[in-house]
């Protein structure tokens, strides 16, 4: 846990607020609003920083997540890569194929670039229930990518590593590293 991070996280994206919808479907009384924090060029630096720390030495041919909570993420770390002379390459998913133009449901690759026999790392900006960084690995998987770790900015601690059991979890920091929720996460728990 980066202390640093923790309080970024808190000072510009915890939400606390009876009654917030989750992309889960559940209720929660408190939000990471991390699209808040990765559009902030200190925050999306030290993102950055932390992210290369834990997927640098795993020799990943990709990184990639859903849109669009992973985005920023994998903008953040390619960046911080080129900076540090690896190459890493990056792409993410859409919900839903579009419509029109080149109709992908992996953007990012050039024409020529398949996920096939490539190792992959998946981010996703905060974990509840693993279902986003679920939809990416079935995705992936399916391809024939092979996933080496999922990666999450914050771990809300409601299910998602056990959800993901079988593969390697890791976050950067979870929601009990806010003592702020201890009572919201408490109550979470006993319902």
């Amino acid at each position: 846990m980066s202390a640093q991070l923790v309080e970024a996280i808190r000072d510009r994206a915890l939400v606390i607020n009876e009654g917030i919808a989750l992309s889960s479907g559940r209720q929660s009384g408190f939000y990471f609003n991390m699209k808040a924090l990765t559009m902030e060029s200190e925050a999306a630096s030290l993102i950055a920083d932390l992210l290369y720390e834990k997927v640098a030495p795993l020799g990943a041919d990709y990184v990639g997540g859903m849109a669009i909570g992973a985005v920023p993420l994998i903008s953040c770390l390619l960046m911080r890569s080129q900076r540090r002379d690896v190459k890493m390459r990056g792409f993410f998913l859409r919900r839903e194929v579009k419509k029109h133009g080149l109709q992908n449901l992996f953007e990012g690759l050039a024409e020529d670039e398949t996920l096939r026999d490539k190792k992959i790392v998946i981010l996703d900006d905060v974990a509840t229930t693993g279902g986003s960084a679920q939809e990416a690995i079935d995705a992936v998987e399916m391809v024939g990518g092979e996933i080496v770790k999922i990666l999450a900015i914050v771990d809300r601690e409601e299910g998602a590593r056990e959800a993901l059991k079988g593969y390697d979890f890791d976050s950067l920091c979870v929601a009990t590293d806010f003592p702020e929720l201890a009572e919201l996460l408490s109550k979470a728990r006993a319902a």
